[in-house]
Parts: C-alpha cells; sequence; structure tokens
C-alpha cells in the first residue's frame, strides 16, 4: 500500500492509521533527483516481501520543504521507519530491495501465524516426519519475514537426507546475522558428510580402528563418519576419549566438531549436558 502525502496532515493520518504489528516506511523523495527514482522500486519490491505488514508514505520534499525540515531531511532520497507511532531507523541515498529487506526483517517481528508455522514445522522435523517438514520450510522459506529460520530447517532436512550439496545451498541464503552461529556449525556437519564419503565410511573407519585401537587419526576419521551418519552419541564418545588423550587434538577440530554436534542435537538431555561437562572437564583441567 502506497500513500502520497498531499497535505502536510496526511503525514499523521498515514502513522495514526498503521497498525501496531505493521511498519510504516516514509520515503522523502523528489522529481529531480535520479536516485529518488531509483529508491522507489526497490521499496515497493521490499515491501512486497512483507505485504501486507509494511506500508509506504511518500513525501515530495518539492512540495513539502516545511515539512522535510521539521523531520530533519537534509537530502533526498531519505527513508524513515516509523514502528508503532515511533521512528526506529532510517538511510539516505538508492538502495538496493535486498538492503531494504534486511532493514525491515532487523525491525518487523515476524507475524504471529508465521511464527506458529515455523514451530509446526521443527515439530514435525523433530518427529521425523522428514519430507513434510521439507515441504513446509521450503514454503516458509519463499514467504520473507522468517526466511532464514525456515532456510535453516530445511538445511537440517537436506542434513538428514545426507544431501550436503543442498544443506549448503540453503545455508548460503541466510542473511541474518543473528543465525550466523548455527548456520556455520550446520555448515561444518555438512562438511562431515562429505568427508565421510571421501573416507570410505564408517565401515572403512572401522575396521581400521579395529587394525590399530591406539591409532588416533583412525580414531578421528572414525568419529567423523559416525557423526555424518547421524550416530551422534557414538561419535561423541569417540571424539571425547580423544580430547581427554590430548586436549588439542587434530589442532582443536575434534572439540570443533563436537560442539557443532551438541548444537546439532539441540535439546539439552542429560547426555549431551554429561558429554558437555566432560568437554569442559578435558579442556580446563
Amino acid at each position: 500500500m502506497i500513500t502520497d502525502i498531499a497535505q502536510p496532515n496526511d503525514l499523521q493520518k498515514a502513522i495514526a492509521g498503521t497498525k501496531d504489528d505493521e511498519l510504516l516506511i516514509l520515503e522523502f523523495w523528489s522529481p529531480k533527483n535520479p536516485h529518488s527514482k531509483a529508491l522507489a522500486p526497490a521499496l515497493e519490491a521490499a515491501a512486497r516481501t512483507f505485504a501486507p505488514r509494511v506500508k509506504i508514505a511518500r513525501v515530495n520534499v518539492e512540495e513539502h520543504r516545511m515539512l522535510a525540515a521539521q523531520l530533519r531531511i537534509q537530502g533526498v532520497p531519505s527513508v524513515k521507519f516509523v514502528f508503532q507511532g515511533q521512528a526506529v531507523g532510517q538511510f539516505s541515498g538508492a538502495q538496493p530491495a535486498k538492503v531494504i529487506e534486511e532493514y525491515i526483517r532487523q525491525i518487523l517481528p515476524p507475524a504471529e501465524e508465521e511464527v506458529n508455522a515455523i514451530d509446526e514445522a521443527h515439530a514435525l522435523l523433530r518427529a521425523g516426519r522428514w519430507d513434510k517438514a521439507r515441504r513446509a520450510f521450503e514454503a516458509l522459506a519463499a514467504s520473507g519475514e522468517t526466511k532464514s529460520a525456515a532456510l535453516l530447517g530445511l538445511a537440517r532436512c537436506h542434513l538428514h537426507a545426507r544431501n550436503a550439496t543442498e544443506v549448503i545451498a540453503a545455508l548460503d541464503k541466510v542473511d541474518d546475522p543473528s543465525k550466523q552461529g548455527e548456520r556455520e556449525w550446520l555448515r561444518t556437519v555438512a562438511g562431515l558428510q562429505c568427508r565421510a564419503v571421501e573416507l570410505g565410511g564408517i565401515q572403512a573407519q572401522a575396521a581400521r580402528v579395529q587394525a590399530a585401537p591406539g591409532d588416533v587419526a583412525a580414531v578421528f576419521d572414525w568419529a567423523v563418519c559416525l557423526a555424518a551418519d547421524e550416530q551422534y552419541e557414538a561419535a561423541c564418545e569417540a571424539l571425547l576419549r580423544l580430547i581427554e588423550q590430548d586436549k588439542n587434538v587434530k589442532q582443536g577440530e575434534a572439540k570443533t566438531i563436537l560442539v557443532s554436534i551438541f548444537s546439532v542435537l539441540g535439546v539439552e538431555t542429560p547426555q549431551v549436558r554429561e558429554y558437555r561437562r566432560r568437554l569442559a572437564s578435558a579442556l580446563f583441567i
């Protein structure tokens, strides 16, 4: 929805007419400014991504110089974001739609129904209903507001399907800075799946360990294959035994993999808490 401000009090009406769960974008522009012409379609594209919860009010500064001065607009194009009646952000100059979407995403909380849909998709994931969870996350990833959370859920589904290429493809699209930690440990686990293929799989590495139980490299490679096959408890036990013998084993890579497994497991079960305790004990004693 786009409103052109024709009278000074139209701005107050636009702000008052914005619901508490909606965001109002104030666009200050000039018909004489080429950057204003470039910004307008990018703003509209970003607003459509979050429709109907984002509205645009356009202020022609050539017609409303006093209003622009009152709002301390020093150049065009300029944008101010108004949420729940308060100015909560701004930028100047033309920006691409993707950058504007990130501004919006940081300000606008996800719609309640979309949060519920994400929760339902994660419930399917926890229940092992992988195909249905994957379809749910794919639909949510296209919706905008919960894109990053949905992409991370989608990556988990592909991880279960041992499709490391699709895991990486989904993770590469995650652009929410607050999700970078989860993105990186999922990337680590996807990398383990690729390495397991290169190593020839669990059976080959288990044979190495059986032939030489004290071979650190063999035990480490076996643990990598176990983690890639989602045999997380066995992988944790193997890695912890290595770390308890040498806290810097494999230049700290064993610890990195172990922490990534903890994150994938997510739920703080008694077993995971015990693994964390053993890791802390091995690292700090």
